[in-house]
């Protein structure tokens, strides 16, 4: 039987997998133009949208509850960060946000994990068909999701877990960095 990605496009399955960016319609406007806008620009353009001003304004306008997302393949993932990252106790803690059809779209993220409401502790995924080898990330706190990791209905639990443990491990990881960069800035990089 074939897996349930291989049902659809590319981003029909990012759809499946984060849904669409639910922002207020003024700030989805804004979204979709710079989205569109994005083949236009130059790369000087291009370097003027920052990703962290991007984050913040997607986080602010949200719509939907980052606690609770939508797609279940998104809240799966959020939830074993929790219990990775031991805030079973603190959920309220780590938010999911998809990005979807906006200009981080565009940049390579398709949603992003934020812990404590901060942009410089979020951690961007880009969820792909493609397999590993034609996709990478050389920045700490992106994480490339490939393969098929959408769960068939008939398929065992443990098995799916299992898939998805390397990526929320990695994820794991992209916070681990961000809270260090986060402390040491903090920090005045004195070493405290």
């Amino acid at each position: 039987m074939p897996r349930l990605a291989e049902q659809f496009t590319g981003r029909e399955y990012e759809l499946n997998a984060y849904g669409s960016c639910e922002v207020d319609p003024e700030t989805k406007r804004v979204l979709l133009d710079l989205y569109k806008l994005w083949d236009k620009l130059d790369s000087n353009e291009r370097s003027k949208i920052h990703t962290l001003d991007v984050i913040r304004l997607i986080a602010r306008e949200y719509i939907e509850d980052p606690l609770k997302p939508k797609k279940p393949l998104a809240r799966d993932i959020r939830d074993l960060l929790l219990e990775k990252m031991n805030l079973d106790d603190e959920p309220e803690r780590l938010g999911f946000y998809s990005a979807i059809d906006t200009v981080l779209d565009r940049k390579g993220i398709d949603g992003f994990f934020m812990l404590d409401g901060e942009p410089r502790l979020a951690v961007t995924t880009d969820i792909t068909l493609q397999d590993e080898t034609k996709k990478y990330s050389n920045f700490e706190t992106h994480v490339i999701l490939h393969g098929d990791l959408l769960q068939d209905e008939d398929e065992n639990t443990a098995e799916y877990i299992e898939r998805l443990l390397p990526f929320v491990d990695r994820i794991k990881e992209g916070f681990d960095f961000a809270l260090r960069s986060f402390q040491n800035k903090k920090g005045g990089n004195n070493g405290r």
